[in-house]
């Protein structure tokens, strides 16, 4: 897991990778201040087809500067496949995006992904279910262990 803070914004972003998604957290708020380090921080994960999942669990507050940032990183995650998806969304949040209209711009889940059991395999053709799709229970002959 990686974090970086900006000493002049009141965010923190953490990544993580969990089961082959990358768990991209930005904690405190985004605003005009901020937005840019998150942008730093989000666009070149649309580089490699791992997916990406923005969890909101920690951010109290998004600006609409904050939405460009997202903005941008649905059309990188459109032109390079690689999915992209939104976690943890607080009420408050959840009705920026609601108000905004971003909220059927982005696929959204309650929590970010869990680390799977070890017995699960990861594989790519289940993929097609959306986040959740990308843990498949079913043991296929040659899939590799996640």
């Amino acid at each position: 897991m990686t974090a970086a803070a900006n000493k002049e914004s009141d965010m923190e972003i953490t990544k993580e990778t969990i089961d082959g998604v990358v768990v991209v957290s930005p904690v405190g708020r985004v605003d005009s201040n901020s937005a840019r380090e998150l942008e730093e921080a989000l666009l070149p994960l649309f580089d490699s087809p791992a997916p990406v999942v923005v969890d909101f669990a920690q951010l109290n507050y998004i600006s609409s500067a904050g939405l460009r940032v997202l903005l941008l990183a649905a059309r990188r995650s459109k032109a390079t496949g690689t999915p992209l998806s939104l976690a943890g969304m607080s009420t408050a949040v959840d009705e920026v995006f609601k108000i905004s209209g971003f909220a059927k711009l982005f696929t959204s889940t309650r929590t970010a992904p869990p680390p799977s059991p070890p017995s699960r395999r990861r594989d790519p053709a289940c993929a097609n279910g959306g986040l959740g799709g990308f843990l498949c229970s079913d043991s296929k002959p040659g899939a590799s262990q996640a």
